[in-house]
């Protein structure tokens, strides 16, 4: 069989761990040998389970510190899911294209931007999450629902495309779910005056 790599992507609550479990489960039906695997940093709703935020869709796991530590755990598995791939270092780029090289199919779901509006850079800092699109087979990106509501008090309801930090650290990676980070679209994102100043005089 021959190797590929997918990637879901997209803000905070688009359904890219759903979609993720989903295809899981559907290789488990046919008996094919799949593991799920997330970084051991991401404990906010379970150590050995992949959870998405509603605690709908759940499926037990490996938890890896290192990406390198991923060619271990996989070796007897034909299909590799991997959750909230912006967490793990660089070295993810290289590990999900030697799985490809030996046959493995991998799927991973990231975010694809930080609250920053800017490509969410690996843990190490070397590379960031649009070097792993661009060696992706396919890439398929997800939306949100902007919840957030204007000067009437109507809820948006476009798609929302950013993610939008609530708390006030200041680190890159702080893990959170929904009560740290919002999914909104561009109007409401608070960096928008900052690109929008960035060639005015």
């Amino acid at each position: 069989m021959e190797g590929k790599i997918v990637v879901f992507t997209g803000p905070m609550s688009s359904g890219k761990t759903t979609a993720l479990l989903n295809t899981i489960q559907r290789y488990q039906i046919r008996e094919i040998p799949t593991l799920v695997i997330k970084p051991k940093i991401d404990n906010r709703y379970a150590t050995d389970h992949v959870l998405t935020h509603d605690k709908k869709h759940k499926a037990s796991c490996f938890s890896a510190t290192k990406a390198k530590e991923i060619l271990i755990a996989c070796q007897e598995y034909s299909v590799v899911g991997i959750d909230e791939a912006m967490m793990f270092d660089s070295e993810l780029i290289y590990v999900c294209q030697y799985l490809r090289a030996i046959g493995k199919t991998v799927y991973l779901s990231t975010l694809d931007m930080d609250f920053r509006m800017e490509p969410f850079k690996f843990s190490d800092g070397k590379s960031s999450v649009g070097d792993l699109l661009a060696i992706a087979n396919e890439v398929k990106k997800f939306q949100a629902v902007c919840t957030q509501r204007n000067h009437q008090g109507i809820v948006n309801g476009t798609d929302a495309h950013y993610t939008s930090r609530i708390s006030d650290s200041k680190n890159l990676l702080e893990v959170g779910g929904l009560e740290s980070y919002n999914p909104v679209s561009l109007n409401f994102h608070p960096r928008i005056n900052f690109f929008k100043q960035l060639y005015t005089n």
